[in-house]
């Protein structure tokens, strides 16, 4: 176990639904993440994805997924038109999800995550143990997150589900204790609020501050309670997509470039941007010869040049390990289930 780096983040059940088709239609390619608004009336066999616009994505599960129907409202699909569709699946898997798990999986790092013991929870706590993932668990009062992630061979993704746990996290003296002698904190998808109280309390602290690596979620990002921004003063490694860097507002952006040491900016299967210590510069990904998972491409690039801050120092070694990494990224889009290349 890797105690030198703590993860801060979502743990969860994947409700994983495999498709021959677009998830909405060819001229729509999709990788987006839904932000949860609350839940509704749910439908025996059915997951449902309803919009503030109206627009519906209704799954229809075999008698075996019965125990798993949801039903969700999320907010807009950013410049998608009204739509209503129903989707039957090829395949549908059960696995465990959320980007803490996948951080913490990827770089054998203990996680920081909330827990509720009910029919889902134990199910997660099954699967975090398989996957050999250590929580330091904060019990929850709220019902247990969960996620549908919807993928098909065209490279598309769609994601939503519950999200009440992680954004009502307590802070504890055993989170305070576990983080005292990390050298590196991520923050991946954790409510900003509890974040900024961790930092806060670390600084409270003589020696030096963690490095600290935010991958925020557009959740994060929109959050009115508190902004991003003030997580942190201090910033080694900003990670994130093009859509979730285009969320904020000009003077966020200004801010991240001036506070964080390295900023990677992915933008699916085009040119990656990077910026180290205010210097712009892209690079041309390997383009993926086989897709059969999308799900943790994002988590095996950020981690692998995670495990390697060390070694950049200018533009041009981050150059070389961000070409490395898109290389692991693309070796995690030929695998298939929870699985990592060695990174």
């Amino acid at each position: 176990m890797n105690n030198s780096t703590l993860v801060v983040g979502p743990s969860y059940l994947d409700i994983v639904i495999r498709i021959f088709d677009p998830i909405i239609s060819d001229d729509i390619f999709l990788d987006q993440s839904l932000p949860y608004i609350s839940e509704m009336k749910r439908e025996k066999g059915k997951i449902i994805f309803k919009t503030d616009n109206g627009s519906e994505l209704k799954i229809s599960l075999p008698d075996a997924f019965s125990l798993f129907s949801v039903a969700v409202l999320c907010a807009d699909i950013p410049d998608v038109e009204l739509f209503k569709k129903e989707i039957v699946p090829s395949e549908i898997l059960v696995e465990i999800g959320g980007m803490g798990s996948g951080y913490a999986a990827a770089l054998n790092s203990p996680l920081v995550t909330p827990f509720r013991d009910d029919y889902f929870g134990e199910r997660l706590s099954l699967l975090q143990h398989k996957y050999k993932i250590e929580t330091i668990p904060i019990l929850s009062k709220k019902p247990s997150d969960l996620s549908i992630v919807i993928l098909n061979d065209r490279g598309e993704k769609l994601a939503g589900g519950i999200r009440e746990s992680i954004d009502n996290m307590e802070f504890t003296p055993e989170i305070a204790l576990a983080a005292k002698n990390c050298e590196k904190i991520i923050f991946c998808g954790a409510d900003n609020y509890f974040c900024r109280s961790l930092v806060e309390k670390i600084s409270e602290d003589s020696r030096e501050l963690s490095k600290i690596i935010l991958a925020p979620s557009r959740r994060n990002i929109l959050s009115v309670k508190m902004p991003y921004s003030e997580i942190s003063k201090q910033i080694a490694y900003l990670t994130l997509n093009r859509g979730e860097w285009e969320l904020f507002d000009e003077e966020s952006r200004v801010y991240f470039i001036k506070k964080a040491t390295l900023i990677t900016i992915t933008d699916g299967k085009d040119d990656v941007e990077i910026i180290f210590l205010g210097e712009h510069t892209f690079i041309s990904p390997k383009k993926p010869e086989t897709i059969l998972d999308v799900n943790r491409a994002g988590e095996t690039f950020s981690a692998y040049i995670i495990k390697r801050l060390d070694q950049i120092t200018d533009i041009k070694s981050a150059e070389n390990i961000v070409r490395q990494a898109c290389e692991k990224a693309v070796e995690q889009l030929g695998l298939k289930g929870f699985d990592f290349p060695k990174l």
